[in-house]
């Protein structure tokens, strides 16, 4: 099915001022894209049993490589707009093309539910998989030393020096995907809402407000169109008085229509909540206003996709300048924008119209399709100041230009937000300063105690350790298994800070470039799962037992986990076995492995700097490999150059890690469009079938129907063995127990250090 869209909004309250024009670029269609996939892997299916002589018949290659051409044509869009100003509330519309005569009946893979299903409140709570070992729950629960006592108050003042293992390459969340910029720039930045780490429903942060509601897409018509010829799309709403009553948008966006008759459905788009009674649906706007339809005549409804958020009137900007909705519209538009460095995040919002101004302080998000991280993402965009970024308009003007400038702005060295400390410092190689914003919306509570928090860059662990003792830091989040279980045991040590540990969803990873042999061999995969090492063992012994084995991408003690994933066991003669059958073995008696071109098995393992337990694990690799007939060489990267590498695909296997949430939305990493323009699917992984259970995670909102899919993609993905997957390990560090109000919690990077205080503090 071809689509058309524009939007049509007969409930909204306030008129719409639009400015910019359309998207000239090709839509690049998720759902199009997944089939155009699933046609080539059958394509190439067909193709090998033919040259294998086992079935295949030539006029199925045909039939399949005419639709993916018609299907591939239709990714160029013709896009033609039309805007109606008007006075009072605005309207907008959506139509879908089809060809012959009956209209469409349900949404062409958009994500929508199916009218008269009833989808679950997208704002439930997340639920909780299984406890970690060794967690201690509440606030100061780890410190012995020093406990809080009954009544304490916490006091204003001091600083915390907390350790980084790596320094930022920007002071931007979104131009650097690293953990450590995230870390610092959640005190200078800030969302829209926050998820609270006790009961993890929403609560306002920069918004003081929002509601959330559903799209009802109301079906008001269809007229045949010849080719990409277009009948006139005005609809006339009026009070009884005969005074319009609307403002109309029209967007029509054709992405290929064959030659011969079509009919173009027209949508309106509503909404408010939507509930169905029988065969009338009835949509309530925000102002309690009503509207019915009759059943036949909706098209599709997307539970959870229109959200409003009122901005706090008080917000304001470090430079003093207030925070307003058109912060929010700018934030929303660089994200989108092709020419911004930032793909990782832009897949989130590939799905979102642009931000609409209502007033100053009032703004609505909308996305096009329902997603079960809809409020998710709508409300925890960082808000960037646009008189900072954008004072000349050239996101609208000139994008391009736009991103050049933006990519490599100065405040990215000296960042400007609204977030309850600000920006003081940046020592090269050396720390970041952050000092309190005394003024302005924050409470105590979420504006902080501490007067600084300077963050202090250590590659080294030892290095890291050694300035913790010497009191050049005060919190050393991340000790190494060795330093927590070996080295930090001594009464000197255990009597002067307070060690704890705490889980956020994460997992470790040896990663293999399918893009080239050997690892586009899924045998040559599974035998190196079976070969590298004994994790399990290393756990038990290197990490002391603290950790977890996993065998799939979600968080193992979260609710989406596939438990019945059993990971690969450490066995070398079934690896020599599978290399065998994959071509690889000792031809020539020199003691390595060679495929039948003579080429030897030898490849390179990238990892960053600095990473101790990577080494003692690349160690056990070499050795184990090299009695299989491999050959490894480890090379060790500063982290931006490592990055570099990786979004480059400089490698050819690499180790890392990525943080997660408690659910973590599959696309990013594991959809086959995010394997190029140095998307995070770094390793290479296409499969067709795990596209398309990705995206149906997408829509999905009943958690019980949405786990099983979300097994399905982890059994998908098991299955191809483009990881190695590790373990998920706690985070060991230790602190001065002078900090109370200390609290670990399931996000990353487990601790808010909005909430502690120091009891020293004069």
């Amino acid at each position: 099915m071809k689509h058309l869209n524009f939007g049509l909004s007969a409930l909204a309250l306030s008129a719409l001022v639009l400015t910019g024009c359309p998207d000239p670029r090709p839509s690049r269609d998720p759902q199009t894209i997944a089939e155009i996939a699933q046609l080539r892997g059958e394509l190439d299916g067909i193709r090998a049993r033919l040259e294998a002589k086992d079935g295949g018949d030539k006029r199925e290659i045909k039939a399949l490589e005419e639709r993916i051409n018609r299907l591939e044509r239709g990714l160029k869009p013709v896009t033609v707009n039309l805007n109606i100003s008007g006075q009072g509330i605005e309207t907008k519309g959506a139509v879908d093309v089809k060809q012959g005569k009956a209209p469409a009946t349900q949404s062409g893979g958009n994500g929508a539910t199916d009218p008269g299903v009833e989808a679950d409140d997208p704002e439930t709570p997340v639920k909780v998989g299984r406890a970690p070992k060794g967690q201690k729950k509440g606030v100061d629960a780890w410190n012995e030393l020093r406990p809080a006592q009954a009544g304490e108050k916490p006091n204003t003042g001091g600083r915390v020096r907390v350790a980084l293992s790596a320094q930022p390459d920007k002071l931007n969340t979104y131009l650097d995907n690293s953990a450590v910029t995230s870390y610092i720039m959640a005190y200078i930045n800030e969302t829209l809402i926050e998820q609270d780490p006790v009961t993890f429903k929403w609560k306002p942060l920069l918004a003081e407000s929002w509601d959330t509601e559903d799209m009802l897409f109301e079906i008001l018509g269809a007229d045949p169109v010849e080719g990409v010829k277009f009948s006139d799309a005005m609809q006339k709403w009026v009070k009884n008085e005969g005074e319009p009553n609307q403002q109309v948008w029209w967007k029509w966006e054709v992405r290929e229509t064959a030659e011969g008759k079509h009919e173009v459905l027209k949508l309106g788009e509503h909404m408010g909540k939507a509930q169905l009674s029988g065969d009338t649906w009835t949509v309530t706007a925000r102002d309690g206003s009503t509207k019915t339809f009759s059943k036949d005549k909706v098209q599709h409804v997307n539970r959870g996709t229109v959200f409003t958020f009122k901005l706090r009137k008080n917000a304001k900007w470090h430079d003093g300048k207030p925070v307003t909705a058109d912060d929010v519209v700018f934030s929303l538009g660089f994200v989108k924008c092709e020419y911004v460095d930032a793909p990782s995040i832009r897949v989130y919002y590939r799905d979102v119209r642009p931000a609409e101004k209502l007033d100053e302080h009032t703004v609505r998000i909308v996305y096009a399709t329902q997603y079960f991280q809809a409020l998710e993402f709508a409300g925890g965009i960082y808000i960037h100041p646009k008189h900072i970024f954008d004072p000349e308009d050239l996101l609208l003007n000139d994008p391009k230009k736009f991103g050049e400038q933006f990519n490599d702005h100065p405040a990215h060295r000296a960042p400007i937000g609204s977030g309850p400390y600000k920006f003081k410092d940046w020592q090269q190689g050396e720390a970041v300063t952050l000092e309190r914003v005394k003024e302005g919306y924050h409470s105590p509570e979420k504006g902080g105690y501490l007067d600084e928090i300077v963050w202090k860059f250590i590659t080294e662990a030892q290095t890291a350790l050694a300035a913790l003792r010497a009191g050049e830091i005060d919190f050393l989040p991340r000790l190494r298994a060795a330093q927590y279980y070996e080295e930090t045991v001594d009464e000197a040590f255990t009597s002067t800070f307070v060690k704890p540990q705490w889980y956020i969803g994460n997992f470790s990873y040896i990663g293999w470039n399918m893009r080239k042999p050997p690892f586009n061999d899924p045998k040559v995969r599974w035998a190196m799962a079976h070969a590298c090492f004994d994790v399990q063992k290393f756990i038990d012994t290197v990490l002391h037992g603290a950790a977890t084995r996993v065998a799939a991408p979600q968080y193992v003690f979260g609710p989406m986990y596939n438990d019945s994933l059993e990971p690969p066991a450490f066995d070398p003669e079934k690896a020599r076995k599978l290399l065998r059958e994959a071509g690889w073995f000792d031809r020539d008696g020199n003691g390595v492995i060679e495929n039948a071109d003579g080429q030897e098995f030898a490849f390179e393992l990238l990892m960053p700097s600095g990473n101790t337990t990577g080494k003692q694990m690349a160690a056990i690799m070499t050795q184990n490999l090299k009695r299989l007939g491999i050959k490894l060489d480890t090379r060790e990267l500063e982290w931006a150059v490592f990055l570099t590498n990786i979004k480059s695909r400089a490698f050819d296997a690499c180790m890392l890690g990525w943080v997660q949430g408690l659910e973590s939305d599959s696309f990013q990493i594991w959809h086959s469009s995010q394997s190029e323009n140095q998307g995070s699917n770094h390793v290479g992984y296409v499969d067709p079938q795990t596209d398309k259970l990705i995206l149906d995670v997408r829509k999905t909102l009943d958690e019980d129907e949405r786990r099983t899919l979300q097994h399905g993609v982890q059994q998908r993905i098991y299955d191809a063995q483009p990881y190695l997957f590790l373990y998920c390990s706690p985070s060991q560090g230790a602190y001065r127990p002078q900090f109370h109000g200390v609290r670990f919690i399931p996000f990353r990077p487990g601790y808010d250090l909005r909430t502690w205080y120091d009891i020293d503090a004069k």
